[in-house]
């Protein structure tokens, strides 16, 4: 007996650009309520999802941003010259 599984997956790897003033940043699609693992690093290091007021940290709404699709909001603003980026699975 034979078992194939398909999985129709997407990886998506996104910039995000920091000016400062801004601790929200909406993805390109709602996220799967039951599944809601995104990876975001902040000039290259993995940031901690936990939603502190920190400004090192995050927290994920799989369907809070504009139109329903999935917003990462930071602790604090990233600053204007971070480097922001953030993975996760369509």
């Amino acid at each position: 007996m034979m078992l194939l599984l398909l999985l129709k997956w997407l990886l998506v790897f996104v910039v995000m650009s920091a000016n400062g003033s801004t601790a929200t940043f909406d993805l390109a699609v709602a996220l799967d309520a039951g599944h809601v693992e995104v990876l975001v690093y902040k000039n290259g290091l993995l940031m901690e999802k936990d939603g502190d007021s920190d400004n090192d940290s995050y927290a994920v709404s799989a369907t809070g941003g504009s139109g329903g699709v999935g917003r990462i909001t930071f602790g604090a603003n990233p600053d204007a010259n971070d480097i922001l980026h953030a993975v996760y699975i369509a």
